[in-house]
């Protein structure tokens, strides 16, 4: 039961592995789990889930909506304020990217801006809620990282889909330092309805 885990994906460090991919079976074994929610929110769950394992975290990655081919292949770090900045790794998104690219991926334009997560709680893009009011797509986060809640563990523990740093990659786990819930505005309307039903994922 793939909701009973404390982690899913992950990597062993900076490497283009970046753990085990989630198979179809899996991610819709995780939305037949999710809370009550729109059909337009399960496609961006999908879309999300579908880089656990295969895409690198990798600081100040950014990229357009769909697959990169590019993820993966080595570049230099040139985004300032980390240890890895300079460095040449493989590419991919980091927490903020990650959030982004799901919802461009999912909702078209850029709903986010490509912010970084010290402007996510700004209230230009997104508006904080309380963790009850938690549904899946919504954020959670704390100062310098944020990630995707997509529901509940076996044991009830609060999950997400987020892009954890380079040794997990991006992962799906329990995150107990996010103390901080947002929901998106920019596409609060879309996030409740169901046009998107059917809609191929990534």
């Amino acid at each position: 039961d793939l909701l009973g885990y404390s982690v899913y994906g992950g990597g062993s460090g900076v490497s283009v592995s970046c753990g085990t991919p989630l198979t179809v079976q899996e991610i819709d074994a995780i939305i037949l789990k999710l809370p009550a929610c729109s059909e337009n929110r399960k496609l961006l769950i999908r879309n999300a889930l579908a880089l656990v394992g295969r895409v690198p975290y990798f600081w100040g990655g950014r990229t357009s909506a769909g697959w990169d081919n590019s993820w993966g292949s080595t570049k230099e770090v040139t985004c300032a304020g980390d240890e890895t900045t300079g460095l040449f790794l493989p590419w991919g998104l980091d927490c903020s990217g990650f959030m982004s690219w799901a919802y461009k991926t999912t909702f078209g334009g850029n709903p986010l801006s490509d912010i970084g997560t010290a402007c996510m709680g700004d209230g230009t893009y997104t508006r904080k809620i309380s963790e009850a009011d938690l549904l899946p797509g919504d954020f959670g986060r704390y100062p310098g990282h944020v990630g995707m809640f997509i529901g509940y563990n076996d044991a009830g523990e609060k999950l997400f889909v987020h892009e954890y740093g380079y040794r997990n990659n991006c992962v799906v786990g329990t995150c107990p330092d996010f103390y901080i819930f947002d929901r998106v505005v920019t596409v609060e309307g879309l996030l409740a309805e169901d046009t998107l039903a059917g809609q191929a994922p990534v």
